[in-house]
């Protein structure tokens, strides 16, 4: 379980995929690149990179992602968080702890959603064969289990988007003398920002345990560097990088 008030300010890109031909078993994961399960929250994500066809399995509520590249999608969103009866109902009462301590608070089910989303890109890739025969073959195919459509649906309410249907955004991580190198695109084909400046006040609280999403020490967080440490513009650029251009040569 992630469960954190500091933003990741040098996370390195994902890319977790098995080889197609590889056999799953009944209690693996689905290749996601992060796994919150049953988290009160405040987690906050940020300037990452999410390359994974599947970018998270998210059992859990208090959420915020700020800034990221994700190219995969959202899996058990609304399910996985009970302790799996399968006669009766089984919810989790899980801990919330004292903003900035250990102590706990209380404790509480996992009531999911309480997810905000700001400044993310979002990109489809092709759906892995291999993924998709064993949603069917384990009858998960439904949008709260394993999902595969890239976006905010599982969630379903998401405002103030743009969305480009005409080009076709390529993402290749590679490794070059020795650094981990994204060749992508993307930056050719990004419209122009209108973005508002992301901080704590804008992302309020996590609903359980009525904490902000806010630094260890208490103090308000302002989304005002990118990745590289880059200062953001008054209307900052969608994703992790504070860029435009042709194709770009990004290293992590």
């Amino acid at each position: 379980t992630i469960n954190r008030n500091l933003p990741e300010r040098k996370s390195a890109g994902s890319k977790c995929m098995p080889p197609e031909g590889t056999e799953f078993n009944e209690h693996i994961s689905v290749a996601e690149d992060i796994f919150v399960e049953v988290s009160h929250g405040p987690t906050l994500m940020d300037n990452n990179i999410f390359l994974s066809e599947v970018a998270g399995r998210f059992c859990t509520q208090g959420t915020a992602m700020v800034h990221n590249l994700i190219a995969g999608s959202f899996v058990y969103v609304g399910n996985g968080s009970d302790n799996g009866s399968k006669v009766f109902p089984s919810p989790r009462y899980t801990p919330y702890h004292v903003p900035h301590r250990t102590e706990i608070a209380g404790f509480m089910t996992i009531l999911h959603g309480d997810a905000r989303f700001y400044n993310n890109i979002f990109v489809q890739q092709p759906i892995s064969q291999l993924l998709t025969d064993y949603a069917k073959a384990r009858k998960e195919e439904s949008l709260d289990r394993m999902n595969y459509i890239v976006g905010t649906k599982p969630y379903d309410g998401e405002k103030n988007y743009k969305i480009d249907t005409e080009n076709h955004i390529t993402l290749h991580l590679v490794e070059e003398d020795g650094k981990t190198v994204l060749h992508t695109n993307l930056y050719q084909y990004l419209q122009k920002s209108e973005n508002e400046m992301i901080s704590t006040k804008v992302l309020g609280e996590a609903f359980e345990p009525e904490e902000l999403f806010e630094n260890p020490d208490g103090s308000p967080i302002t989304f005002d560097e990118d990745y590289h440490g880059t200062h953001r513009s008054i209307c900052p650029v969608s994703g992790p990088f504070e860029i435009y251009g042709e194709e770009t040569a990004i290293v992590l």
